[in-house]
């Protein structure tokens, strides 16, 4: 760890240190109770960046533009700009967390200057809207948006944008906005957000559809450089990667917030700063730890929930197509078995595959001895210290 001001040179130097630690990333090894041999590779993807960091490894030097295609928002409704992306700013991925974030975002100021005629600013109708949409939202859905909150920006979270874009049809009711919009953003950020495989070509055509029916329901609207990545260069950002672009989303990161928020102010050391957020470090490098993580597995495995998805994205998954096409229900019917008993025997490898694990785990006695006695050194050095 280091405290330096985040600028090009610090964040260059940064990313070359990590190149070489991936260099040398080694494989694991372990062996299982059949005496088969597993052999686990690494593979480096680089997706946790944020928007100062891509401007700067992509060398962008003007912020207003986009890292992806160089375009500022004032061409974003211009369809004879092209807008083909860098290629080596596609491999940091796509943030779907805060583009459905801001995406919401955007709908709601979309709505705030709807009356505004013509569209321009009035802080009197300005401020009138506002507060009628978020009455309307908090009578529909319960929830307040767009309200200050001291050290933690707005209540505009990601948890507020997914409860709204599950049910689009009640939201566009909300907002007063056209309803196809709506529908059709919420739809793709469903997609992206399924962890399904998706005819790419299909939803790439979709996307386009969307943004330029944006632009041409709500001219005098700016699209925020967000939502603009996610319709116009979405489904170029996936096909990069081998897996569905949200198992490279920074969901996982974002949820860690709370938990360091705890260790930090109940778990570290009070003596100095330094202390704190070395405490922090720690326990988070050897809560990471694979054969802690996986204590409670099996159990978060047993609540896990399959998630139902509206018949518009579920046009977008890739499936096999049936060989016999003559009576449609009763092959539909037989799908949905296959994939029920598919899913079902994913879950039984799955849950065999741990179980073996968690096995070898239990029966490495002396590295899980070693475990122990850190974590009581580590206990018995922060008694002492406080």
């Amino acid at each position: 760890m280091s405290l330096e001001k985040e600028d090009c040179e610090s964040i260059t130097k940064e990313m070359k240190r990590l190149d070489k630690e991936i260099d040398k990333l080694n494989g694991y090894k372990f062996i299982l109770p059949n005496k088969k041999v597993v052999l686990v590779k690494y593979e480096i993807y680089k997706t946790m960046f944020d928007g100062k960091c891509v401007n700067s490894l992509v060398d962008n030097q003007a912020t207003s533009r986009r890292p992806m295609c160089l375009k500022t928002a004032h061409q974003f409704g211009n369809s004879s700009i092209d807008f083909t992306p860098k290629e080596s700013s596609l491999s940091f991925g796509l943030s779907l967390l805060h583009a459905e974030i801001k995406a919401f975002k955007h709908l709601l100021h979309l709505s705030y200057r709807l009356e505004l005629d013509p569209p321009g600013w009035d802080v009197h109708k300005f401020k009138e809207r506002k507060f009628k949409i978020q009455r309307v939202l908090y009578e529909r859905f319960g929830i307040k948006v767009d309200l200050c909150l001291q050290g933690h920006g707005t209540t505009n979270t990601g948890n507020l944008a997914r409860r709204c874009f599950i049910d689009p049809k009640l939201f566009d009711t909300c907002l007063e906005l056209d309803s196809k919009l709506v529908e059709n953003l919420a739809y793709i950020i469903l997609c992206f957000k399924s962890k399904q495989t998706l005819d790419l070509d299909k939803l790439e055509k979709f996307c386009h559809e969307t943004y330029w029916y944006h632009y041409e329901k709500y001219k005098w609207s700016r699209m925020n450089p967000s939502t603009h990545k996610l319709l116009m260069h979405g489904c170029q950002i996936s096909r990069k990667f081998p897996l569905p672009i949200q198992y490279f989303s920074e969901d996982s990161s974002e949820a860690w917030h709370k938990l360091n928020r705890r260790n930090f102010n109940n778990g570290s050391r009070q003596t100095s700063h330094a202390n704190r957020i070395l405490d922090v470090f720690n326990k988070a490098i050897y809560l990471s730890d694979p054969k802690i993580s996986m204590v409670h597995l099996q159990n978060r495995l047993k609540f896990h929930r399959t998630k139902d998805y509206p018949d518009e994205v579920v046009d977008f998954f890739v499936r096999n197509t049936p060989k016999n096409t003559d009576d449609s229900e009763k092959q539909t019917t037989k799908d949905r078995d296959e994939d029920n008993s598919s899913e079902t025997s994913d879950c039984d490898e799955v849950e065999t595959m741990i179980s073996a694990i968690a096995e070898q785990s239990r029966n490495n006695a002396t590295e899980l001895a070693e475990v122990k006695e850190s974590l009581a050194s580590m206990k018995e050095r922060h008694t002492a210290l406080c």
